[in-house]
Formats: structure tokens, sequence, C-alpha cells
């Protein structure tokens, strides 16, 4: 199907209109068939339970990933290191350590003067020196490495057992009144499975009304029970299910389009975004070395900048 817009390129604006139309053309029957792939038609949907066995195999493809081991050896991060500190013995390796420390580990002008001189660096250098003073004090026993150290054996087993291997039916349990196995076997027994059931009811079955309060859970009256105000406060929701409650209300209807889940998930501690790892103290403290080494570093170009000058005033 091809659309003609009379333009070379086109914008957002167009990419919507061209995507409004596609949709409008789109034929009755196309809607039915995609409702129905993902069990949201009324007249074949299907209990949840029964969906999930019929798209097991799908759930269970998950379960076919193996985690890969994240964790650097200090042999591989020494091995990353630039090669003029593989190039350096041990002892020089230490006096460049002395230096940092001898000013508090701060790349003030001095502190990189002195490491110029004392170490034999270029200024070139001291930005890679700041990362492998880094990994020396995470791992010390770098400082006495050599080069042959740097031919790095992968001698990982990669274990062949599904350890920490996510079931098919985790995480479902919020869904259904008697959670179960992947088997069909009860998942919960005896006061576990009492509670869980409570817990069910008060989530499934709380309500507010119009001005947002929410309704007290009371018994039917076509029980005929006579219930005491203590009794009925023992089984009303905590404000934990409460929570849990309006998310799982917020997400259909009108109430999913305007995001009122995501909201509420934000506000009980799932923060979005990366604010947790940017505001980091360990990251912090790196981000203020790095504006030192950078004020530093336009100190030392402000000084030999000035000191050209001083020459060439001299010699006139």
């Amino acid at each position: 199907m091809k659309f003609k817009t009379g333009k070379t390129q086109l914008d957002q604006y167009e990419l919507i209109q061209c995507g409004m139309r596609l949709v409008r053309q789109l034929q009755p029957a196309t809607w039915v068939v995609s409702f129905r792939r993902v069990n949201l038609d009324p007249t074949t949907r299907l209990p949840f339970q029964e969906w999930c066995n019929k798209i097991k195999n799908y759930i269970r493809a998950g379960e076919l990933f193996k985690e890969e081991s994240v964790d650097i050896t200090p042999q591989q991060k020494f091995a990353l290191l630039p090669p003029f500190w593989h190039g350096m013995t041990p002892g020089e390796r230490r006096v460049v350590m002395a230096v940092i420390d001898s000013h508090s580990k701060k790349y003030s002008a001095e502190c990189i003067y002195m490491l110029c001189s004392e170490c034999n660096l270029l200024i070139s250098h001291i930005a890679d020196v700041r990362v492998c003073a880094f990994v020396s004090r995470e791992h010390p026993e770098t400082l006495d490495y050599d080069a042959s150290c740097l031919t790095i054996t992968n001698d990982t087993q990669v274990p062949d057992n599904n350890y920490h291997a996510t079931k098919q039916n985790d995480g479902l349990d919020t869904f259904q009144l008697i959670p179960k196995e992947a088997d069909g076997r009860p998942k919960l027994t005896g006061m576990d499975l009492f509670q869980h059931m409570v817990t069910f009811r008060n989530v499934n079955h709380s309500r507010v009304d119009e001005d947002g309060q929410h309704v007290k859970i009371i018994p039917s009256t076509e029980l005929n029970v006579e219930i005491s105000s203590d009794a009925l406060k023992c089984i009303q929701p905590t404000q934990s299910e409460l929570r849990r409650a309006n998310i799982l209300h917020d997400s259909f209807g009108k109430r999913a389009i305007r995001k009122c889940a995501k909201r509420k998930l934000n506000n009980i501690g799932n923060i979005v975004g990366q604010c947790a790892v940017v505001n980091d103290e360990t990251n912090m403290a790196r981000m203020r070395e790095n504006l030192v080494f950078a004020e530093s570093m336009a100190e030392i170009v402000r000084r030999e900048k000035a000191n050209k000058t001083n020459k060439e005033r001299d010699s006139m």
C-alpha cells in the first residue's frame, strides 16, 4: 500500500496521518483476530489459568536464557589499563600511588606537576592515571602484576542447570484465588493459603465512592449475619492492600489511559529514570573527582600559557 504526499521528506505529522489512514482502512475482521490472539475478545475469552496453559510454550521460552557472568576479575581489569601502566615496574606504580595519596587523593595542579616530574608522566597520561589509580585502590594486588598477567584464559564454566530460572507462574499469585504450580499442584496450603485468599479478597473487592473514599467491606445482607464493629475492623483491607487494589483498578479503562498506575507505582518507591544511579554516593564522589581534575588541568593550561607569555615578553 503506497501513499503519495508530494514530499521527499516526512515529518512526524505526516507519519501520524499515514498511521491514522492505515488504521481507518483496517477491516473489522482484523480487529477481531487481533483481540482473540491476546485473549481480549469477550466472546471467546478463556479463564486466566487456561490462557496461561495455552501459551505456556511462549511463557517458558524465557527460561531458556542463561545468565552470563559480568564480574570482571582483577586480572581482566589490569589488562584493560593503558600500555604505559603495564610497562611500569611495581615500584614505579607505588610511587605514583604515593604521590596521589600525598595530595589527599585529589588531582590538584601541584599533584599533576609532581606526577609529571617525579614519575616521568606526560600530561596526556594523567587522565588514564586516574583510571589506573582507581583500579589499584579497588584491587591492590594489581600493583604487583607484570606482563605475564596480560594473558587471560577464560576457564569459566557455564552451569547447565537453570539456576535462578524464572518459572512461568512467577508473579501471578496476585491474580489467582488459589495459586498453583506449573504442574497444577497448589502452591500454598494451610494458614498461608488462608492469608492469601484474604488478601485476594481485599485487593480485588475494594471499592471507592464518588468522593474517592474507600467503601468498607461488610458481609452480604443475604447471609443474615450480625458482626460487631471490632470484627468489622478486622476484615478491612490494610493500606498496602488498598494501594495494590488501586494499581490493579488503574490498569483498565480510562484510568489506564492517564497512566495512573505508573504514577502510583512511582509514589510507593519504584523510581523511574537514572536518578538512583546518578545520585549514588560512590558515583557522586567520582563526579567531584572529575570536576577537580578538570579544574586542575585548566589551571595547568593557564599557567603554561602565562609562562609562555612571560618568556616572550622577556625575550623582547
